[in-house]
């Protein structure tokens, strides 16, 4: 399919002495884009007021017609609005409010501690600064935590790669989770753990819990009259007497 011919054509200000002329190159008033493609008339606004400037943002759009990738901008752009953008992305996604904070928090620490460098734009991020920001994590956050903050902060360069503010995503120095892993409770744990429970509806959850695999917050959920709520204990061959729910 061939590239559609664009056209550079002026919305002339009341007034505009030019007013008879949409072609007029003199003015200082708005120029417009348009073209035909697939039997369908196409208008833009092309930005500007300037005629020069009309001609560049034409020839954006003939590449993008033409299939040609489209150039990443020459102008940098500023730390601050690079973060504004990608929390505004992350709402319009559905984003929880929760999730949200958490990013902007983050985004706001690196951003003052890249300012704090002497660098304001993204393209000046590398990766011997995002090194020290992440160094700035280990009295603040457990490594869990710093786990989760890396994978944020990952996300966002991430963003500024597919936005094509930034030839490549520099590398983020990796975090070592130093926490013991979380083990199921041996058979004398869990029974010790039955004897300290001295509530019928307790030592229910802990069994639910321990034969069907459902967390916490899963099993207080289900309703007590659920025919489906003695279903693990059929699987596993326990009585419904052996399940105390009164």
């Amino acid at each position: 399919m061939n590239a559609p011919i664009i056209t550079i054509f002026v919305r002339h200000a009341e007034g505009c002495k030019y007013a008879g002329d949409e072609f007029s190159k003199r003015c200082q008033c708005r120029k417009h884009l348009r073209w035909t493609l697939n039997g369908k008339q196409y208008r833009r606004q092309a930005g500007t007021r300037s005629w020069a400037d009309a001609e560049q943002a034409k020839r954006a759009v003939e590449d993008q017609l033409s299939g040609k990738p489209v150039a990443a901008p020459d102008a940098p752009r500023l730390i601050e609005e690079a973060v504004r953008l990608f929390n505004q992305d992350k709402a319009v996604q559905g984003v929880t409010p929760g999730v949200r904070a958490r990013y902007k928090g983050e985004l706001q620490s690196f951003q003052t501690y890249c300012e704090s460098a002497g660098v304001i734009t993204i393209q000046g991020v590398t990766r011997e600064l995002l090194t020290g920001f992440v160094a700035t994590w280990e009295t603040k956050y457990r490594s869990q935590t710093q786990y989760s903050a890396r994978a944020r902060l990952g996300s966002f360069l991430r963003y500024c790669f597919e936005s094509q503010w930034i030839a490549r995503i520099p590398s983020l120095p990796r975090i070592v989770i130093d926490a013991a892993p979380t083990m199921p409770l041996s058979a004398g744990e869990f029974t010790a753990l039955m004897a300290a429970a001295n509530d019928a509806r307790l030592r229910a959850v802990l069994l639910l819990m321990r034969y069907s695999g459902l967390a916490i917050r899963d099993a207080v959920c289900l309703i007590r009259n659920n025919p489906s709520a003695m279903q693990p204990w059929v699987r596993f061959g326990h009585r419904s007497r052996d399940f105390p729910v009164g």
